[in-house]
């Protein structure tokens, strides 16, 4: 989603985003989560995008294209796009898989951004080294081989870190890539949910890489 006007949506808490998305533009309790947007395309610097997970169908009269005025911000909300993550064969999907696919030939692992509580479940653990290798019989690796035989898997922390919560890197490599395009389809563009942590819903923000390029960029400190 989308917001600019006269005001600065830029300056507004995440708070104020989601009570905006809520009662303004008339989620409610559908909305399950919200994160900033990446790599925005428009040319708008005073503009501020999100995207907003929704349980369920958009209500009534909401579609892309559908703007709201924040009374007393000076700013707007529009909703930029709409997206059926669920949907195995929505088209608009199977477009982008393609595309991410093609422009892909050299990449031979994929990256998931995760809480490093998720991986590693002590609250106070502190790296002492900038990665680890993904425990080999933990859930994380069970999951993982659920596409196939994973050749690599790394675990890289972050050096600083703008979230609220601390978050890692994990790099994944598979033996055979028709095992990484089977799991990249499956993740690409979705949210992965904890199942043993209450309403633990993340973006991982799954992307195909080059594993040594993104080791590189991650122990010099350049990954995102």
């Amino acid at each position: 989603m989308a917001s600019g006007a006269a005001g600065n949506p830029k300056g507004l808490s995440p708070e104020t985003v989601e009570s905006i998305l809520r009662e303004t533009i008339g989620l409610k309790d559908s909305l399950v989560r919200v994160d900033e947007a990446r790599d925005v395309g428009h040319g708008d610097v005073a503009a501020r995008e999100v995207i907003a997970a929704v349980n369920g169908q958009l209500p009534e009269g909401l579609v892309a294209g559908s703007m709201v005025e924040v009374e007393g911000r000076g700013i707007a909300a529009t909703i930029v796009s709409v997206d059926e993550t669920c949907d195995d064969v929505e088209p608009e999907r199977i477009s982008s898989l393609a595309s991410n696919l093609k422009k892909s030939l050299a990449c031979d692992s994929i990256v998931l951004e995760l809480p490093q509580l998720w991986i590693i479940s002590d609250p106070d653990f502190k790296a002492k080294t900038a990665s680890i290798g993904l425990y080999p019989g933990g859930f994380w690796m069970g999951f993982l081989k659920s596409w196939g035989a994973v050749q690599m898997a790394e675990v890289f922390f972050r050096k600083s870190q703008k979230e609220p919560e601390p978050m890692v890197s994990l790099a994944v490599k598979f033996k055979d890539r028709e095992c990484l395009k089977m799991c990249f389809t499956f993740l690409y563009d979705r949210y992965l949910v904890h199942p043993k942590q209450k309403n633990a819903l993340r973006l991982p923000w799954c992307r195909l890489v080059s594993f040594e390029d993104f080791k590189v960029e991650a122990l010099s400190g350049d990954a995102q």
